[in-house]
């Protein structure tokens, strides 16, 4: 037999919880999406989702070079700690433009019904996305391909493209067959008087 003990030892708890380097206008938004608050438990699995959560609450709103740093350090109290998120948003970037290649025959207006993103507002990676699904549900595309031109660049309006291919509407398979059997295992035999 196996026998596993576990001693859990005290408790660590979260004494204080800061954010560094957010504007006044996105703290309320970002409270909202945080796992870690003070008297909470202390856990670096809360961390790691408040960092997935801050981070893509500020990707959605244009800016994709945004980082996330964190610091733990003692509290005054024994078994708690005070938690430091240090976020960067860095530049914003906008929608300059729109491409769609690929199109035979779809009018563009069905494609342009369907993306999220507008011109001149900011550049949201989940609406990227989210066209390029949209436009697979049509079921009349058999690839969609989505980038941002030159995302590294400096200016601050980025050309969103879409590159599609389009399924074709119909399809002819056409076949010839022919199968030989013999039924029975009959024998052949021949008698000479």
């Amino acid at each position: 037999a196996v026998f596993i003990q576990i001693q859990e030892g005290p408790q660590w708890l979260v004494s204080s919880l800061n954010i560094e380097g957010a504007s006044s206008s996105d703290l309320p938004a970002l409270d909202l999406r945080l796992t870690s608050s003070a008297g909470q438990p202390y856990s670096e699995a809360s961390i790691s989702e408040d960092r997935a959560s801050l981070l893509d609450y500020f990707y959605n709103r244009g800016y994709l070079n945004a980082s996330f740093d964190y610091a733990v350090n003692p509290a005054s109290i024994e078994y708690e700690v005070e938690v430091t998120y240090t976020l960067r948003p860095g530049k914003q970037s906008f929608v300059r433009n729109i491409l769609v290649t690929g199109l035979q025959t779809t009018r563009p207006n069905v494609v342009s019904s369907r993306v999220e993103l507008k011109e001149d507002q900011p550049l949201s990676l989940t609406a990227q996305t989210d066209t390029q699904r949209r436009l697979y549900e049509l079921g009349i595309f058999a690839r969609v391909n989505t980038a941002i031109q030159n995302p590294d660049g400096d200016e601050d309006s980025k050309n969103v493209l879409y590159d599609v291919d389009e399924a074709r509407h119909y399809s002819v398979n056409v076949g010839i067959g022919a199968q030989i059997a013999r039924i029975g295992g009959g024998v052949r035999s021949e008698e000479h008087t």
